[in-house]
């Protein structure tokens, strides 16, 4: 190992006075031993580690915590690694396991339905002057709020366009519209529900001015062959269209029956087994949910009796996961290769031949197509061949980023001691926010991503050195002092 090490160092390590490669060993060992030791995390105990979880038939559960490397030519190379395992377990006979299947059918008119839906979606819009608005025509208009008088983040907007009925806006606002016509100015009040995406604003009520600029009517698309050139080359007539779309809706159903078996396979799975899971990613799964309810649900927190009520089924459900997941219980895997791997883009997805059809197909349909992609599964596939040995450096910075934040009394990590090379934090000073703290920090040269008011993310990588942590420890400890 401690051979191998070395020859490393010699084949991409230049000495002054020394042609390349051929300094000697000793001055290695003496100018380069941290390099030596970095270099042995990156290329040896990757390498090792997974020999010795063959050897002893473990499969890891939680990130391992590798300590106490130890490289030295006199002495065998070691290393220590903490981390949680995944715990033994028997499947129960399949015949234990039983689904409702069904036949997929169709009920009288939905073919056509279905053909209505799409002439709609195809509409042409046709200006109706100052005819009274109607439900499902499309109307622009500027409209500003106010609460008890005062203006609010959200409240105006400038050529807004909704087609009335379609609830697209807070609940009842199209409805104000409807018999106006375009000229007219209208108010009225508002009450924000209880799932409004801004909590602030729940429950509080909005004093809403309207002005309607233009309303316009929905012409459903002819059935002609422009209509039909928009489905398939197959589709040339009438009879072609209602065969498209039979097919179309049959497909679609056949998926949702797949998919509730296997959503009734997974609740089998979650009830029949029974074994302990690696509490540490218990406790990170409650640390996500609670972190997830200071956004969502801040009032949530303040209930102690709410909030513990809560925190029990979540832990009830985080475990019925791990559970399901930990038997193998899935067929499909994806993998996001710009997280942590250094690629620029890209994603994989792994699945059964008719799951692929289904991911292609849904991925054109939703303007994932892309043609000559090569360079960009070429980055990816460097990402793999080159940086999987490198991710323990990325993922010892993110611990060190970690400690200089933990020290601060100002800041408090959200996850405890991070398992990647993401770190979350929060911003606990009195005068800024996560939005100040980011733009302090990207005058310093430091580029961290904001989450909610006080919430912030830190990620390291290929380009950050032990340099880089330690110019962003110290610049938050600046602006933070200021």
């Amino acid at each position: 190992a401690y051979d191998r090490v070395f020859s490393e160092i010699r084949s991409n390590v230049r000495v002054d006075g020394f042609r390349p490669g051929r300094f000697p060993r000793n001055l290695a060992e003496k100018r380069f031993k941290a390099l030596m030791a970095q270099e042995a995390t990156q290329s040896l105990v990757p390498k090792y580690f997974a020999d010795a979880l063959e050897d002893k038939k473990l499969q890891p559960a939680t990130e391992p915590q590798f300590d106490n490397l130890d490289i030295d030519k006199k002495r065998p190379f070691r290393f220590d690694v903490q981390f949680e395992v995944v715990p033994e377990f028997e499947l129960p006979e399949i015949q234990a396991f039983s689904i409702d299947e069904k036949e997929v059918t169709l009920e009288a008119g939905a073919v056509e339905e279905r053909i209505e839906q799409h002439r709609k979606a195809r509409a042409s819009l046709e200006d109706k002057g100052r005819e009274p608005a109607e439900k499902g025509d499309v109307a622009t208009f500027d409209f500003s709020a106010t609460i008890d008088g005062e203006p609010f983040p959200g409240g105006n907007g400038l050529d807004q366009r909704a087609e009335l009925g379609a609830g697209r806006f807070l609940e009842n606002f199209e409805e104000q519209l409807v018999g106006a016509s375009a000229g007219d100015e209208k108010s009225f009040d508002l009450t924000f529900p209880a799932d409004y995406a801004e909590p602030s604003l729940v429950g509080k009520t909005a004093q809403f001015t309207v002005t309607l600029k233009k309303v316009e009517k929905k012409i459903p698309a002819e059935l002609d062959q422009p209509f039909f050139s928009t489905f398939a080359e197959t589709v040339q007539s009438e009879e072609d269209l209602q065969t498209f779309v039979e097919d179309q809706i049959t497909r679609e159903r056949k998926d949702a029956l797949e998919q509730q078996y296997q959503d009734q396979l997974a609740d089998q799975i979650r009830q029949k087994m029974d074994f302990d899971v690696p509490e540490s990613l218990v406790e990170r799964g409650i640390a996500d949910f609670a972190h997830r309810l200071s956004h969502d649900d801040p009032e949530l927190l303040k209930d102690e009796k709410g909030f513990e009520h809560k925190k029990m089924e979540e832990t009830e459900r985080l475990i019925g996961d791990m559970r399901l997941a930990m038997t193998g219980a899935f067929e499909t895997t994806t993998l996001c290769f710009s997280k942590g791997l250094g690629a620029p883009v890209g994603s994989i997805v792994a699945g059964r031949t008719d799951f692929i059809g289904r991911c292609r197909r849904f991925r054109k349909m939703y303007g994932g197509g892309m043609r000559q992609a090569g360079f960009i599964a070429a980055a990816a596939r460097y990402a793999l061949e080159h940086h999987v040995g490198r991710l323990a450096e990325d993922h010892e910075h993110a611990r060190v980023l970690a400690e200089g934040i933990e020290a601060n009394q100002h800041l408090q990590l959200v996850y405890g001691m991070p398992q990647t090379n993401i770190v979350f934090f929060t911003c606990r000073h009195p005068r800024l926010t996560a939005e100040h703290l980011v733009a302090e920090l990207a005058k310093r040269g430091i580029l961290v991503g904001g989450a909610g008011a006080y919430g912030l993310r830190a990620v390291t990588h290929l380009n950050v050195d032990r340099q880089g942590i330690e110019k962003a420890i110290a610049a938050l400890n600046e602006v933070l002092a200021s």
